[in-house]
């Protein structure tokens, strides 16, 4: 995050790229310094790490601050993490920060006291942003990408791909899937002439079919039943991100992603923790 923010401001006072490439489906990344970054307008970037794109650094630094807030890791810490995070300019990134904040404020000691930090960070975010360099750079990426225009300039525009997804779904594709070259969203999918469905709820449905999808909507059923059973905003903050992030059936992600719903939800530490102990409690017992 520090090599993001690094090579964000590297980039803005003309730091020009020190190498390009393409991606696996030709999407064109330039390293900034200390960041990649897939989207460049002018001297503005987004960065994403090391990361495919700055969503993708985003959804990471969420899912750690999740891990992080259930095993009781620092909090400081945490919202340093988050903090840091909004240089990706991602929406869902203050969205889950202030579901974040509310959870740490309905189960700390001092019930406001998250929901302060929260405000804090904010009015210091704001304050920043009042340096012209800073200012153009949220005003670029951040605040304008709640304005329609803005969204489709930048290629963010989910809600068109979704109605698309709509219209794909039909008996057959409910059961096996729009094509085989559509499974992953590859971009020979839009060879055979079908209108781009993006990444939302019903990507992996158009693009698997209901069986092959269906451990992503066991996922989120599973994690809708824990907000509504454990009023946790945190585990709902995940179930959100999971919404327009479906990537339970990628490699890496997918591993990241169960480990964290095990952990939020208790169920880690309910059943596997809990056999380690019990098979071993002799050694704990005697440490």
């Amino acid at each position: 995050l520090f090599g993001a923010v690094l090579g964000t401001l590297y980039a803005y006072y003309g730091g020009e790229s020190i190498l390009q490439f393409k991606g696996l489906y030709g999407q064109s990344y330039q390293l900034y310094l200390t960041t990649l970054t897939p989207t460049q307008i002018g001297n503005f970037i987004r960065p994403s790490g090391i990361l495919d794109e700055p969503g993708a650094l985003s959804f990471f630094i969420c899912f750690v601050a999740a891990l992080r807030n259930k095993v009781g890791a620092n909090k400081k810490t945490t919202w340093i993490l988050l903090g840091l995070g909004f240089i990706t300019s991602s929406v869902a990134h203050l969205i889950y920060t202030i579901f974040h904040a509310l959870q740490e404020g309905k189960t700390s000691k001092s019930a406001g006291k998250s929901i302060i930090v929260l405000f804090i960070l904010l009015s210091v975010i704001f304050l920043v942003s009042l340096i012209p360099a800073v200012y153009d750079l949220f005003f670029k990426f951040l605040f304008s990408r709640f304005s329609a225009g803005e969204i489709n300039n930048l290629g963010q525009d989910r809600f068109i791909p979704f109605l698309n997804a709509i219209e794909h779904i039909d008996i057959s594709t409910f059961l096996v899937g729009l094509h085989p070259d559509c499974g992953l969203v590859r971009p020979t999918c839009a060879e055979h002439g079908f209108e781009p469905y993006g990444y939302n709820p019903l990507t992996l449905l158009v693009g698997w079919g209901v069986f092959l999808s269906f451990p992503y909507y066991l996922s989120l059923i599973y994690l809708f039943y824990m907000v509504i059973r454990e009023h946790n905003y945190i585990i709902f903050a995940i179930f959100v991100l999971l919404l327009q992030r479906p990537y339970v059936m990628s490699y890496g992600y997918s591993m990241f992603i169960l480990l964290t719903i095990l952990v939020i939800t208790g169920s880690f530490f309910n059943g596997t923790a809990r056999r380690v102990y019990e098979r071993n409690k002799y050694f704990f017992n005697n440490d």
